[in-house]
């Protein structure tokens, strides 16, 4: 037995993830589709694997040679043409490979590997079959007295006896069939453009290949196709969202997580109304300076309008903390009137000699200010930011936040923050966790901002949430170096895993 898998297309409901990397390498939980397909492979003992490969071949093909080359018997067949043909056409070329016993499959499938275990066990040709799911997408098949009789995208609801999972088992006399019509339809009628189930519909129908549905009953799978899909399989395949209701405190960011700008993100009155039902401990955790934590809850209420009642811990919250713990007395800080005002219940402003400056997000900030700031900073005074966001999400896009500021100072002084309050701080979580007295393997954090959000988890033991609804996009997670335990497209996802 020897497994075709079809690799060739493009991907294009994929982009932008896709103009830098093939389809199936694009990652579901951190693991590549391709990898989930060989694993299973593999798994069911198959050890003769044909990739038929296109857009990006030499990435996929290095790939699969560096990590499968000394487990399997890899064979490469390269479709030169795959921008103006379909995956028959790949199937095609992979005719020599064609004959025996073979599987033939799509590559951006995700499915559990026991799938293929069970469909080895079937006697005869075979086709494993969602049947208690009708797609609009997904190939559906008619069965008639228990054999496959049509296979099409067209098939009605009321004639489906399910959606083909695109995974096909044929005997050796199936592939002497199917070798034979592939060869009259691309040779003979030169069409090169058509779905491998076409040429599978075509034998289906006139019974030159008998094929049973094999259904894969509560297994899970899914085929990926658009950014959708992507978010729809990472959510089902996923091991750490089902323990999600087992954890008792939620720590959540609030810009590009509950809100942008003045409006909520739907589901998020939700999902924190639910945590108040299940009796979580919950809280806001904001890097955004700003404003006082007072502030930041009166905002909330007004987005919200008075509907939760939220525990807000900011960045300045720990900012303060932090620099009287460390017995600094007089400060020169850059920050808005509410904010000014605030600082000085603690700490004495001063221009000429403070013990240090202090940045925090000032959303009035002028050129006297800075000039200052860094009148200082070159002076020798100790430098210290509330938190390290580049930019803050509002309705409409994003505008500069304190980060923007940093740069800006490091290219007048050279000199960054000696040190930084908010997330990723360790310091910080430690400081939330301890106010909720909770331990971090049972605490949860969710937030949009890789480099704040989920850095501030790595190591911790607190299982991060990225939601997709702020800062990032599915894209820059692609490639980043940040990884999340958990993805998802906003926050109102998480809800059904809270019960």
């Amino acid at each position: 037995m020897k497994a075709i898998v079809l690799a060739a297309g493009v991907g294009s409901r994929l982009s932008p993830i896709t103009d830098r990397k093939p389809k199936t390498l694009v990652k579901v939980n951190d693991k590549a589709m391709i990898d989930y397909i060989f694993d299973a492979l593999i798994y069911a003992n198959i050890r003769t694997i044909v990739v038929c490969v296109g857009y990006r071949s030499e990435q996929l093909q290095r790939h699969l040679t560096e990590k499968y080359g000394q487990v399997v018997d890899l064979v490469i067949v390269k479709n030169t043409i795959y921008e103006c043909t379909n995956n028959m056409y790949s199937l095609y070329l992979a005719k020599p490979y064609l004959q025996g016993e073979v599987l033939v499959m799509n590559a951006d499938l995700v499915f559990d590997k026991d799938i293929l275990v069970q469909l080895l066990e079937t006697e005869g040709s075979a086709v494993a079959v969602d049947k208690s799911n009708y797609l609009e997408e997904a190939m559906k098949v008619v069965v008639v007295d228990g054999i496959i009789r049509e296979i099409s995208k067209k098939i009605g609801e009321s004639e489906a006896y399910g959606s083909s999972i695109d995974i096909y088992k044929f005997t050796i006399e199936a592939t002497d069939v199917l070798r034979c019509h592939i060869n009259k339809i691309i040779e003979e009628e030169k069409d090169l453009n058509q779905w491998t189930e076409v040429l599978l519909d075509r034998v289906f129908k006139k019974m030159l290949v008998i094929a049973k549905p094999f259904d894969i009953g509560s297994k899970k799978w899914f085929e990926i196709d658009n950014l959708q899909d992507l978010a729809n399989a990472e959510m089902l395949f996923n091991e750490k969202l089902p323990t999600l209701k087992n954890k008792t405190a939620f720590i959540i960011d609030k810009d590009g997580t509950i809100a942008t700008g003045s409006k909520p993100i739907e589901g998020a009155l939700d999902f924190m109304r639910d945590l108040n039902v299940g009796k979580k401990k919950w809280l806001v955790a904001s890097n955004n300076s700003s404003r006082t934590s007072r502030d930041h809850s009166n905002n909330i209420d007004v987005i919200f309008n008075d509907n939760i009642q939220a525990e807000i811990i900011s960045s300045l919250d720990f900012a303060i903390h932090e620099l009287k713990r460390m017995n600094v007395q007089s400060l020169y800080w850059v920050a808005n009137d509410t904010v000014s005002i605030y600082l000085e219940k603690f700490f004495t402003f001063e221009q000429q000699r403070p013990d240090a400056v202090l940045l925090t997000y000032d959303t009035q900030i002028d050129y006297t200010k800075l000039t200052t700031a860094i009148t200082l900073i070159n002076q020798g005074a100790d430098y210290y930011a509330t938190h390290i966001d580049m930019v803050c999400p509002v309705e409409g896009g994003s505008i500069p936040d304190i980060g923007s500021f940093i740069e800006m100072i490091g290219h007048c002084t050279g000199v960054i923050p000696s040190r930084s309050f908010g997330k990723p701080s360790k310091e910080f979580l430690d400081f939330i966790l301890e106010s909720m007295d909770t331990k971090p393997e049972q605490a949860v954090l969710i937030g949009d901002r890789m480099y704040t959000d989920i850095q501030a988890c790595r190591g911790s033991g607190v299982t991060s949430v990225l939601v997709l609804s702020g800062e990032t996009n599915r894209c820059d997670y692609e490639f980043s170096e940040y990884r999340a335990d958990i993805v998802v497209p906003s926050i109102q996802c998480l809800i059904e895993y809270l019960k």
